[in-house]
């Protein structure tokens, strides 16, 4: 028998503490590309960006997760060539 759970709501710290890593330096390419959206977060001291975090709504949260993945993925697609 299958069971369905509910779908768990988004989780803004979950978010948060992912986006934190990110605003560290790229995952694919390292370092702080000037094309990321994060670029001039990177530039910020370590205490005004975990500020910058902290201070995001779900939805601007979630903004930024989308645009990383769709960049994760193009860069992966870009690689593999």
């Amino acid at each position: 028998m299958l069971i369905c759970r509910p779908r768990k709501k988004p989780d803004v710290y979950e978010f948060r503490q992912s986006i934190l890593n990110l605003v560290l330096s790229c995952p694919v390419e390292g370092g702080n590309p000037p094309d990321c959206q994060l670029c001039e977060y990177r530039n910020l001291d370590l205490r005004t960006r975990f500020e910058w975090v902290q201070g995001l709504t779900l939805d601007e949260a979630q903004g930024i997760w989308a645009t990383h993945e769709k960049c994760l993925m193009l860069k992966k697609c870009q690689k593999s060539r």
